[in-house]
């Protein structure tokens, strides 16, 4: 924080008066950036989802959204919209499960980053 972003994604210096600047920063696709994590190097990267992150994230949460409607009031919304045990129904909870497989997947490499 606290730092002036060029053109290029690295540190030019302070944003503000008194602000100090600690080394450089190098920023991969900010845009996207989830966490920061610092390299052995002293310089802090960015890690990136990618798309495929962000749907698993998506299906995710909105399959724990389902199981909390479940849990508090016994309500299934996917039953509820596309009907108990139909076809298309169990394919939604077959994704979703998929979905939180690869988010396993995904923790375990972001787990796996250098930190100093």
């Amino acid at each position: 924080m606290g730092m002036a972003f060029a053109a290029d994604h690295e540190a030019v210096g302070p944003a503000h008066p008194g602000a100090t600047t600690h080394g450089r920063i190098i920023v991969k696709e900010a845009a996207m950036a989830l966490n920061m994590t610092h390299t052995t190097s002293g310089s802090t990267a960015v890690s990136v989802l990618t798309p495929l992150d962000w749907i698993a994230l998506v299906l995710t949460i909105i399959g724990g959204l389902n199981w909390g409607l479940v849990g508090a009031f016994n309500f299934d919304l996917v039953a509820a919209i596309f009907g108990a045990g139909s076809a298309i129904a169990r394919l939604i909870y077959i994704v979703v499960g998929l979905a939180a497989l690869y988010l396993i997947y995904f923790a375990i490499r972001a787990g796996s980053t250098t930190r100093v």
